[in-house]
């Protein structure tokens, strides 16, 4: 369900391909929330992959998952905006602005 507020979102490839470099984790030593705990799904120790197609398919799978998380987490800020959202203040000013812009174009500036 969306809200009718349109966003964009920014996803960080290098953190995805540092999950994939350890297996889903966030470094210890990383920025931020979440250092040395599981952020996204199990795909394998690196160290363990045979092909580029194995490292390939293990970026794929933690994309897919960060963009799933993204999008869930875009859609409950769409809903926390659409119910707090000042909205008759919005359209209070906007409809004083609006007569003022017609009564300019009938008598003029003041």
């Amino acid at each position: 369900m969306q809200y009718g507020h349109t966003d964009s979102c920014m996803l960080n490839m290098s953190a995805v391909m540092s999950l994939v470099l350890n297996n889903g984790v966030k470094p210890k030593g990383a920025l931020g929330w979440g250092a040395g705990v599981q952020c996204g799904p199990k795909t394998g120790d690196p160290r363990g992959f045979k092909t580029f197609e194995e490292f390939f398919n293990a970026f794929k799978v933690q994309l897919a998952y960060a963009i799933k998380e993204a999008h869930a987490h875009m859609i409950v800020g769409e809903k926390i905006r659409s119910e707090e959202h000042f909205k008759p203040v919005y359209t209070l000013l906007t409809q004083v602005r609006w007569r003022r812009v017609w009564m300019w174009r009938k008598a003029g500036p003041p």
